[in-house]
């Protein structure tokens, strides 16, 4: 008897296969659910554990397993992106560099957004802005609850109020936003980029550090595992033939390796620390022969599609 799953997908093309029947995971129906934003899928699995396999914001995920929220995490990551491009300041309010960031006000739409927690970490490792003297200002829950730890400046925006619009009225001084802004788009001056060469320096991140950021993980339900071990391990499948972890790949830049990977992604006490440290099975890193051309398509479609934190 074939077990009957679903599993909420971005509408990636290395997804398409998997839900136009083209790819079959063995002794499985899987229905993919698309059609929906990243917000939304993450919330319905978040606070109504609505699907089977769900593709979830990294971030939110460690601070699930903090609360053993009953989800594990395979090791197919089908969306990154460097975000360097994404951390947005007001012109006029005196921020030339990431150490001006100290002691200003930056807004957002959840804390744990996953873009957003990378940015944290990296202006904090790499450029001298501690995240501990920014005050970050959010529009609304994440996706599972979260307890702001000891020390850390954060606050709600006004009910129904923008994070942007506050930006663009002088009451927040940035903005980590995992879409580019309208404003920024339609060319407000009020607007600007914090990494005015944000592609150079995604590239020099990448090179230092050989890390190509993992925005979103891959759930799965505990109990699935629990009661069908062979779900996520096409070694165990019913005939040895492709299984979830197998069919659902990543793209070419997100090849399997024993790299950990780094990240401000909280930890146990829902900490916020730049410097934490977090292993997923065997993580997904670009290899020696594709860092190049992930590096030169740092912002490119090719490594990363679909916007969202």
């Amino acid at each position: 008897m074939r077990l009957q799953l679903n599993f909420a997908a971005g509408g990636y093309d290395f997804v398409r296969p998997l839900a136009d029947g083209t790819v079959k995971p063995d002794g499985i129906d899987l229905i993919v659910l698309g059609g929906m934003g990243s917000g939304e899928r993450h919330h319905r699995m978040g606070h109504g554990q609505e699907f089977d396999l769900c593709e979830f914001n990294a971030a939110a995920y460690f601070a699930a397993r903090d609360r053993d929220l009953p989800w594990m995490a395979l090791p197919v990551f089908l969306h990154r992106r460097f975000r360097h491009g994404f951390v947005f300041v007001n012109p006029q309010k005196g921020i030339a560099s990431p150490p001006d960031l100290r002691g200003k006000r930056l807004g957002g739409p959840t804390f744990l957004a996953a873009g957003n927690v990378w940015m944290r970490g990296i202006l904090e490792e790499h450029h001298g802005a501690p995240h501990r003297e920014i005050t970050w200002f959010v529009e609304r829950d994440d996706a599972v609850d979260f307890t702001p730890p000891s020390g850390l400046r954060y606050e709600r925006v006004p009910e129904g109020v923008r994070a942007e619009k506050m930006m663009l009225d002088g009451d927040l001084d940035g903005l980590l936003s995992p879409d580019l802004p309208h404003a920024f788009l339609s060319g407000d001056k009020r607007m600007a980029r914090l990494f005015a060469a944000n592609k150079e320096a995604e590239i020099a991140y990448f090179r230092a550090t050989g890390i190509f950021p993992i925005m979103h993980v891959t759930l799965i339900k505990r109990e699935i595992v629990e009661r069908h071990p062979w779900v996520p391990n096409p070694r165990r499948s019913p005939t040895g033939a492709s299984s979830i972890r197998a069919t659902s790949r990543s793209p070419g830049c997100a090849t399997r390796s024993r790299n950990s990977w780094r990240s401000s992604a909280p930890t146990r006490g829902n900490s916020a620390s730049p410097r934490a440290t977090a292993r997923i099975s065997k993580p997904c890193s670009a290899t020696a022969r594709n860092r190049a051309s992930c590096a030169s398509n740092a912002r490119s479609r090719s490594c990363s599609s679909t916007p969202a934190g």
